[in-house]
């Protein structure tokens, strides 16, 4: 779908606007890619990716998609946008009657239990039957990762975590078959 591009817009450092960027699918795919792979505690600090983390994963953005212009702030206003997205639809899909649908990658539930939210709530409108194929990978990336309420605690705060899988040191992210596809697709068109 690389006629739906994602725009963001951020501030340089001396105050004044950024160009706006424009992010397809491939861009989303190939930043959740580096966002896994820098998903080590070489790179994460408590709140999130190091300096020298950003600074890499821009590199490898601006090499990989020969565009010199692309900054730090727009990249992370991009995994911004792509975390309030995985947020947005963890919380769907643990809503009662509600489940995360790992073959097509969209929220599933029966049409009457759909039915009320999508006639108060815009997000569940739109995200009814748009697959996210990044929500696998995005879940190895952020679970545990941010607070969900106020003195929100895990079942991770009471367990040793340390015999999950999910937690390993080499674990690696979940990809889907359809986010596989486009990385794939993209590795071939680029060379």
């Amino acid at each position: 779908m690389a006629s739906e591009g994602m725009a963001s817009e951020g501030v340089a450092s001396e105050g004044r606007h950024e160009a706006r960027a424009k992010w397809n699918e491939m861009h989303k795919a190939y930043l959740v890619k580096l966002l896994c792979e820098y998903n080590t505690p070489a790179y994460r600090s408590q709140n999130g990716w190091t300096k020298e983390a950003w600074n890499k994963i821009v590199r490898d953005m601006i090499t990989k998609f020969s565009n010199p212009s692309i900054t730090t702030s727009q990249v992370k206003a991009l995994e911004q946008d792509l975390k309030k997205t995985y947020k947005l639809l963890k919380g769907f899909s643990e809503l009662s009657g509600f489940g995360w649908d790992y073959e097509r990658h969209i929220v599933s539930a029966p049409d009457d239990v759909w039915a009320p939210l999508l006639e108060r709530n815009r997000d569940a409108r739109k995200w009814h039957t748009r697959p996210f194929p990044y929500f696998m990978a995005l879940q190895e990336v952020y679970e545990g990762r941010y607070a969900e309420g106020k003195r929100s605690r895990g079942i991770e705060d009471y367990e040793d975590i340390s015999q999950s899988p999910m937690h390993t040191p080499n674990s690696k992210c979940l990809y889907s078959k359809r986010f596989k596809a486009t990385i794939t697709r993209d590795t071939r068109t680029r060379g």
